[in-house]
């Protein structure tokens, strides 16, 4: 009976660890398909929508990694190990660098301060947003999702932020504004030759030279990946971009993450950057392993970004974004 009972034990104890080996072996081969799905966007676009969780997908592999490192399963070991490789090469250019981090040296000239925030169409909170913005520091603020309503409580920007420029309630769905502390010498808001998406500009005097901010926010990608559409309003956006004289920064919701395919078109048109610069930013109710970098702030000419990171939650379903621009070039 005791023998009986001890081989009943080992058994029981053998269909158990092949069970969780195989729930570990199929938990990475789902990586692995989430992984490769991006390549299958041509016949199915939705699948293109897993190129934007490479984080979570490559921390996740990490994981699969050590477990599969502590049962002994090499075959699975290895393919997570690629994966976690793979991942990590997506994600290394965006890592914030120490350059872009470090502070301003003494004597030095202040930085230009700006800060992107969508402001949320569904916002309940908008007295907190609005107070969060007054006192925010920034010296030029973009928003999206400024609707009419949005854009009346921002009225109390002005005491602060005397200068702005928005097309909401004049160009179709523009729901994208800009609010200076600094005077604007020259601006635009509107579609870009009457396509996706609206931009809005300023050209401001900064330390006695110009510099273009702009605001834009591309379409949701669940609507955008039909037929192509969130490409060509990328394309749109970065030929247009590659017009605009000097130095340049352009921010906003972007709903892509600077590794994705999008991005990558984007800056080797424009000659935009963001490379240095991840902030997870959306969805605020979200815990911060799950959120997505999809807000962004590119730089181009003898400007460079630094210390960009995400700011508080105030209302919106994403979180702000700031950075401070500083000259390279004198």
């Amino acid at each position: 009976m005791p023998l009986t009972q001890a081989n009943r034990s080992s058994r029981e104890s053998s269909w158990f660890w092949r069970g969780v080996r195989t729930l570990v072996g199929a938990a990475v081969l789902g990586l692995l398909v989430a992984t490769v799905a991006p390549f299958a966007r041509g016949a199915m676009p939705l699948l293109g929508l897993f190129e934007h969780f490479s984080a979570q997908l490559g921390a996740a592999a990490l994981l699969g990694f050590i477990v599969t490192l502590l049962l002994g399963m090499r075959r699975w070991m290895v393919v997570a190990l690629a994966l976690i490789v793979w991942h990590g090469i997506a994600l290394f250019p965006f890592l914030p660098s120490p350059a872009a981090s470090e502070v301003a040296a003494a004597g030095a000239p202040p930085p230009l301060k700006v800060l992107s925030l969508n402001l949320w169409y569904m916002s309940e909170q908008r007295p907190e947003t609005v107070s969060y913005l007054l006192g925010s520091g920034a010296d030029v603020i973009g928003t999206v999702e400024t609707t009419n309503e949005w854009r009346r409580d921002l009225e109390a920007l002005q005491t602060v932020y005397p200068y702005h420029v928005d097309c909401v309630g004049k160009v179709f769905r523009c729901g994208v504004a800009l609010f200076s502390k600094l005077p604007i010498t020259d601006s635009f808001a509107d579609r870009i030759d009457g396509k996706l998406p609206t931009v809005v500009w300023a050209k401001l005097e900064w330390q006695g030279v110009p510099i273009t901010v702009a605001e834009l926010q591309m379409i949701n990608p669940l609507i955008g990946l039909r037929e192509g559409f969130q490409m060509q309003q990328e394309a749109t956006a970065a030929a247009y971009f590659k017009t605009l004289p000097g130095d340049l920064v352009v921010m906003g919701d972007f709903n892509s993450a600077p590794w994705s395919g999008l991005q990558q078109d984007f800056r080797a048109v424009s000659g935009l950057d963001n490379r240095g610069r991840l902030a997870f930013t959306w969805p605020t109710w979200a815990p911060a392993a799950f959120r997505l970098p999809i807000d962004q702030i590119f730089t181009r000419g003898g400007i460079a970004a630094r210390n960009v990171r995400p700011g508080p939650a105030v209302g919106s379903d994403h979180l702000p974004l700031l950075g401070e621009i500083t000259r390279t070039v004198p």
